[in-house]
């Protein structure tokens, strides 16, 4: 930074020798002239300084019995001296200075911080509707309003920040955090059985141990007692808790129907769009169809993404009408829906095999889901004793 501002406002470089080296400098801060890197040699003194002060030391060397050399002059003051008659040179830095202006009054690029990276696509097409996009001029973006609508927009956040660094938004929040219910220790639970299954392992961490390795469980039968007995005959009641896994097999039915009404897609068409600091210049014809989703193509230099690209509209229509699926889409169907449906049920499973086989049964296709894995099958079960 200082480089710079010696630049613009010109510096010398220059040597002194013969006479009174200590007269020199002795009258330089007499006059308030600033030596930059200043060096002696004997009775020599090499320097650097700026325009101002360089026009006292013709007369501090004369009176201190030195000789003045003038090494270099460098700095935008003795670049346009140089030049001060090639208009086009001046007017092109003019020109140049006056863009580099321009541009650092837009935001360059938009930076969402998160650990999902859906959550941050969502958040920054949020962010474009309110007005924080790659383009946007910075003057217009009132900071402590966006992050109050955007918090009003977003309930799956609770905190967020906006912070322009020069040409670059950086956003900052925090998501939700689903807040789990507070365990109950006091009140007197057994563990029973959610599924039948064949036990793998039991883990208790209170009460007492019913089944172990080995055991064949039906639904609802006692794993771990929330009655502890004790050597003299007495009982304790408890909060049982801990894990007992067993390899289930479960077994689900999927039914749709071959031929049904919906929807296709009847047209589609794409175009684009110059994208120039915010302003869209169409480039051939407009996107005419119903639906229409932009998606932003960017220049990029090294890491960061410039407000200067093509935009292209993609778009499409539908129509209803009846669809006949075929056996084989029929099972790519169902077999992703069941996929999809069962991947977070058996997050915490160990899955050891997963089968399907379908059927079409005139214009009905079932397919049939067998999953064989091991699983925490224990839940609490409140129980109640009767006191005397």
């Amino acid at each position: 930074m200082i480089k710079l501002l010696r630049l613009l406002s010109g510096y010398v470089s220059f040597e002194v020798q013969d006479g009174f080296p200590e007269r020199f400098l002795n009258l330089c801060k007499l006059r308030g002239v600033n030596l930059f890197s200043a060096k002696t040699d004997g009775d020599k003194i090499s320097a650097v300084t700026d325009v101002r002060g360089f026009g006292f030391i013709d007369e501090i060397s004369e009176k201190s019995g030195m000789t003045v050399k003038i090494k270099a002059e460098r700095g935008l003051p003795f670049f346009l001296k140089r030049h001060k008659y090639r208009c086009g040179v001046v007017v092109g830095i003019a020109l140049v200075i006056s863009f580099i202006a321009f541009m650092s009054g837009f935001i360059w690029e938009v930076e969402v911080v998160g650990e999902d990276a859906s959550v941050n696509q969502q958040i920054e097409e949020t962010l474009r509707e309110l007005g924080v996009y790659s383009g946007a001029r910075k003057s217009k973006i009132d900071i402590l309003e966006t992050q109050e609508e955007l918090l009003l927009l977003r309930e799956d956040i609770t905190w967020v920040s906006i912070n322009i660094f020069g040409t670059k938004a950086r956003v900052e929040y925090t998501p939700v955090k689903e807040k789990l219910p507070l365990a109950d220790t006091e009140s007197p639970v057994n563990m029973v059985a959610v599924k039948r299954g064949r036990i793998t392992l039991v883990e208790c961490y209170n009460g007492t141990k019913i089944v172990k390795e080995g055991d064949y469980v039906a639904e609802g039968d006692l794993l771990l007692s929330g009655v502890i007995s004790n050597m003299d005959g007495s009982e304790d009641i408890t909060h049982a808790s801990g894990k007992v896994f067993a390899r289930t097999e479960n077994q689900y039915e999927y039914e749709s129907a071959l031929e049904y009404e919906g929807y296709v897609i009847s047209a589609a068409d794409t175009s684009y769009s110059l994208n120039l600091f915010g302003l869209k210049i169409p480039v051939g014809k407009s996107v005419s169809e119903e639906n229409k989703t932009a998606v932003y193509i960017n220049a990029r230099g090294n890491d960061t993404e410039l407000p200067v690209g093509l935009v292209r509209f993609d778009g499409f229509s539908c129509k209803e009408r009846n669809v006949t699926l075929t056996e084989h889409q029929a099972l790519l169907l169902e077999v992703n829906n069941a996929i999809a449906e069962k991947r977070e049920k058996y997050t915490d499973a160990q899955i050891e095999k997963a089968e399907f086989f379908y059927e079409n049964n005139n214009g009905t296709f079932l397919l049939r889901q067998t999953i064989i894995c091991v699983e925490n099958i224990a839940k609490e079960e409140v129980f109640y004793v009767e006191r005397n």
